[in-house]
């Protein structure tokens, strides 16, 4: 019996400074920094990593223009690099694409790695408490399914509403969609 799995490649920072061909090549996409698919109801904007701001200002301008086209309930961003960081001693996204934009692009949870750390937002408008959960975007920085974890802060006032000192071995995260509800389990990388 053959068992299908779908799979979402993010491009991250070691992709991109090693062979970026052997992703493309792996997961048979064209251009596996950026692509957008559709699983039901959900839209699924995935942007790998980006260096500097020009490829920020690009990645910007295609999540809106391309997210505009979806009619799919949910909406939610897959990014390398968080637009909210937890690491105090690496430098703040200075760019970042995701912050202004995911609120344009009516973009409703952003899903994030590369920091080794888990935490979750408060919904948030233009890096405030949104006024309702419907008007902000949720952020999550998803940890990583190894042990390799950093430690996280909280002090630029990013309102986290997860504890950001959680200690872990390895964790993933799984969603389920309906159309009233979007539901977001972590496990830890043992079940």
């Amino acid at each position: 019996e053959v068992t299908r799995n779908d799979f979402i490649h993010v491009t991250g920072n070691h992709e991109i400074f090693g062979d970026y061909t052997i992703a493309n090549r792996l997961f048979d996409i064209e251009n596996s920094r950026r692509y957008s698919v559709t699983y039901g109801n959900v839209y699924i904007a995935v942007i790998g990593y980006l260096d500097g701001e020009a490829e920020h200002k690009d990645a910007a301008e295609w999540l809106v223009s391309d997210a505009a086209r979806s009619d799919a309930r949910w909406k939610i961003v897959v990014t390398h690099q968080p637009p909210y960081g937890t690491n105090e001693a690496a430098t703040d996204c200075k760019y970042c694409m995701g912050r202004a934009t995911t609120c344009q692009a009516e973009i409703d949870f952003v899903f994030s790695g590369h920091d080794h750390a888990l935490v979750r937002t408060e919904p948030l408008k233009g890096g405030e408490i949104a006024e309702s959960d419907k008007d902000g975007v949720i952020y999550y920085v998803c940890g990583s399914i190894s042990k390799k974890t950093y430690g996280t802060t909280n002090n630029r006032g990013y309102h986290f509403a997860v504890d950001p000192t959680i200690d872990y071995d390895g964790v993933y995260l799984t969603v389920d969609a309906t159309d009233s509800k979007f539901t977001v389990n972590v496990y830890s990388a043992d079940g």
